[in-house]
């Protein structure tokens, strides 16, 4: 594959990552939707399209992070800054603004998964509770 191609390819996966950081946000919001409405077969669905997601996500993350390894060559550090600045000016420019909404993104599900874990483990905590009392009930005060 040649310096183009390279460029190309890596420049490909944002594109694609953008739509499947897009498609992992709905999922999560469903997450959490499915735990609120305690629909634990909704939640068992969805916690396995979570995780396909993800892997697919991490083949193109790691297709991304071989393809910056090539362009810059041995010795550097595999990074899109540094990817990004062997382009053009204006392409950079271009290039950078989908990468910074990637990078959002990402956040954004970081965020969302944070939240729905939160929200489990207290719906676990209370069950807990109210399925073997707290363990504190019959100590004196």
């Amino acid at each position: 594959m040649n310096r183009e191609q390279a460029f190309k390819q890596l420049l490909a996966t944002v594109g694609q990552d953008l739509q499947g950081y897009g498609r992992l946000e709905q999922l999560l919001e469903q997450q959490f939707a499915a735990a609120l409405a305690h629909q634990a077969d909704e939640l068992r669905q969805l916690g396995s399209d979570i995780v396909a997601q993800c892997d697919a996500l991490q083949l193109s993350r790691d297709q991304r992070l071989q393809l910056a390894g090539q362009l810059l060559g041995a010795g550097r550090a595999a990074s899109m800054d540094a990817v990004l600045k062997l382009l053009p000016a204006a392409a950079e420019q271009a290039c950078r603004q989908r990468w910074n909404a990637l990078v959002e993104q990402i956040r954004l599900c970081q965020t969302l998964n944070l939240r729905n874990g939160q929200l489990l483990q207290q719906q676990q905590d209370l069950m807990n509770r109210v399925l073997n009392g707290d363990s504190d009930v019959y100590c004196a005060q």
